[in-house]
Order: C-alpha cells, then sequence, then structure tokens
C-alpha cells in the first residue's frame, strides 16, 4: 500500500487556512456529492462514501465515474493558477 495517494490538498502559504485545509464538498457533472468531512462521531461523510464507492467500482459502472476521476486527477495535480487577461480589458493606463 506504500505509495498510495488518495487525496492530496495544497496550500503553498497558509496565509489563508493557517496551514489547515478540510475540503468540504464537490459538485462533478451537476451532481453534488455531498459533505466531504467527517461527522461529530468521526464517521466519513456521505460524500468521501459516495465517491470512494464510485471509484471502487470503476469504469462504466457510472456515467459519473469519468468525471470524478478527472477532478480528482485535477485536484491532486494542479498547483498553480495563471490569471490572464484579455487586450479589451487591459488597463489603459498600463498599455
Amino acid at each position: 500500500e506504500m505509495g498510495q495517494v488518495n487525496f492530496l490538498f495544497s496550500d503553498k502559504t497558509g496565509t489563508l487556512t493557517a496551514n489547515e485545509m478540510v475540503f468540504a464538498r464537490c459538485h462533478v457533472g451537476g451532481r453534488d456529492l455531498g459533505e466531504f468531512r467527517k461527522g461529530a462521531d468521526g464517521a466519513a461523510g456521505a460524500g468521501l462514501l459516495e465517491a470512494r464507492e464510485l471509484m471502487q467500482k470503476g469504469k462504466g459502472s457510472d456515467p459519473l465515474y469519468e468525471g470524478v476521476l478527472n477532478f480528482f486527477t485535477c485536484l491532486a495535480v494542479c498547483h498553480s493558477v495563471q490569471v490572464t487577461q484579455r487586450a479589451s480589458e487591459a488597463d489603459p493606463a498600463q498599455a
């Protein structure tokens, strides 16, 4: 089981999160998977259970499978955001 990664979250500076990030919920393919945070009793949230079950069933088991797989893959590997501005929106003072 060494080397397996289920979820990876990154906040490079910790400025906004005080180095504590908690994934709450997500919508994939127009469907709300539900709550991912643990309940007061420590049990896994319904969204986590649904996503895990979907991934364990594998490809072809559900039309949402590919979307959920792509969502979590991107969440794990996309570490940067680059803001671009169209020329028509550029500040004339900076042109």
